[in-house]
Parts: C-alpha cells; structure tokens; sequence
C-alpha cells in the first residue's frame, strides 16, 4: 500500500441471539447493505452474527430478514464470516487487531487488516450496558476494547476509528482521552422495558451492596467510566456470583450496571465491592 493510500474497514456484529432478539441482527444485516451499497467490498467488511433467524421456525418469510415493516430483505448477500459460538468477545477482539492466529474458529479467519492510513468503523449491537457488551455466550468489557484500540494506535494499525454502539456509554469520552482517534458517542437503549421478579430482586441486592460499602449515594448517582479495569473484575464477580447476564437478558439492565460503575468511580477498592457481593449472594436465590 502506498503512503497516501487509505482503506475503510468494517467490523459489524450482533451481540444476541434468539428470535425475540431478531432486531440485533436485522439492523447488522441492514447496516452491511448500505455499506456494501456504498462500495465498500466484502474483503474489507468481517460480520459477525449468530446468524439463527433467518431459518428460525417463528420466521413467517423463511430466509429473509427485513429490519423495517414491509422492507426489504436485508439478509441478502451478507457474509457469513462468524456465525453461532464463533460470535465471542474473544474472537471480536482478535479480528478488530487482525491477529488471525487468535480467533478460535474452524476454516476461514477473516480479520481486518488496517493499516496507519485507514479508517475502521465498528458497529456492535446488543443487550448491555455502561462499559459492557454482551455477546451470546461471553462478555466484552470497556477495558478490553480500550487496551485493543490502543495497542491498535501504537502499532500504526488506522488513522481514524468510528464506533456505532449501544452498549458503551459514557467510556466513550475515556477512549477520546486514551486514544488518538474520533469516536461517535452512542444512542442511549434500555436492554429491559418491562419490571419482573427478577429485576426487582436485582434492585434490592444493588442497594444491599451499596449499604454494605456505605456508598448509598451510588444508587442515584451517573459517573463517566473510567476506572475500566476495576469495572471489569467487579462486574466479572457479580456475574459469576450473583447472575450471569449471559445465560439469561433482560434482568440486568443499564440501571443497574450503573451502580456497579458507581461503586468504582467512587473510589472504592475493588476487594471491598467483591466481599459486599460475595456477602449478599450468599442469601440470595434467583
């Protein structure tokens, strides 16, 4: 490649599954038409979708997708370069930094392979929250997509990265700071429009927590994420000790992930919010 030449990569993936989650998938689908309409060609676009809708039984017009009433299908022509468990924070990551020798998959690895005069435009969408993206089967954290970026910088891998998320939040003002890089902050979703059992059970054990620590102000509070690390093994504690929000959506919504990023921008030390966890799980039954 020239000095002067540059490139656009795109790296586009579904982060759920299922046909009440059709909308994840039909809106990437729908996003690889318009790329692929605006000349950008398939070698440098790697989707990543689990790619169970299309031929699900619910689907009155199998094998199509539309992403609006009465549209087009949008499922046209897609590619299918990561599909069902291949679609993982860990291959997400190896295939946005092009190392290929990482992504855990059988046959074709495609990754984006950018260079220091290209631009890289990310757009996931999923159930999540503030400084979290979750994938069917695993979680992809704010640290880890910072740290990647980053590594991605020093090595001269793009001139410009765009990100188009649902999940990230305010992290993205973080990544401005850290990065040398232009990054398009988000629409604000919700993963959970309804109240159940379950989320209110979820509401009672934030505020045991946030008793527990005496930061009852983390409740009601909205701090900027920074403390990414911190974020990443608290939120990894409560996952694996109070729910895990990858076996079930729905429960653990932006509200409450909010109050986890509270507890650590408060300062608190990252072992004293894991023994309030550990404490209130301990009588507790989902």
């Amino acid at each position: 490649m020239g000095s002067g030449e540059s490139k656009q990569w795109v790296l586009l993936a579904a982060g759920a599954k299922g046909w009440k989650n059709y909308r994840h998938q039909a809106n990437v689908c729908h996003a690889y038409q318009v790329i692929h309409q605006n000349g950008i060609p398939d070698e440098q676009i790697v989707v990543m979708m689990y790619d169970d809708i299309a031929s699900n039984k619910q689907n009155p017009d199998p094998g199509k997708i539309i992403n609006v009433p009465n549209g087009p299908n949008v499922y046209t022509g897609v590619p299918k370069d990561y599909t069902g468990e291949e679609v993982s924070a860990e291959n997400f990551l190896a295939v946005l930094r092009g190392d290929s020798s990482a992504v855990k998959k059988t046959g074709p690895k495609k990754v984006i392979q950018s260079g220091k005069n290209d631009t890289v435009f990310i757009y996931i969408y999923d159930h999540g929250g503030h400084g979290i993206f979750c994938f069917p089967n695993s979680t992809l954290y704010a640290y880890d997509l910072i740290n990647t970026v980053r590594t991605m910088s020093k090595n001269g891998k793009f001139s410009k990265v765009k990100l188009n998320t649902t999940s990230f939040g305010d992290q993205f003002s973080y990544l401005r700071k850290n990065v040398s890089d232009a990054v398009k902050p988000p629409k604000s979703q919700t993963p959970c429009n309804y109240s159940d059992m379950k989320r209110k059970t979820m509401d009672e054990v934030l505020k045991k927590i946030a008793e527990r620590v005496k930061a009852s102000q983390a409740l009601s509070e909205k701090r900027e994420v920074t403390r990414t690390y911190e974020l990443k093994v608290v939120a990894e504690h409560f996952r694996e000790n109070l729910f895990n929000w990858e076996k079930e959506l729905h429960v653990v919504t932006h509200s409450h992930l909010q109050v986890l990023v509270n507890l650590c921008e408060l300062g608190l030390k990252v072992k004293r919010i894991n023994e309030a966890i550990t404490h209130v799980s301990k009588d507790l039954t989902f």
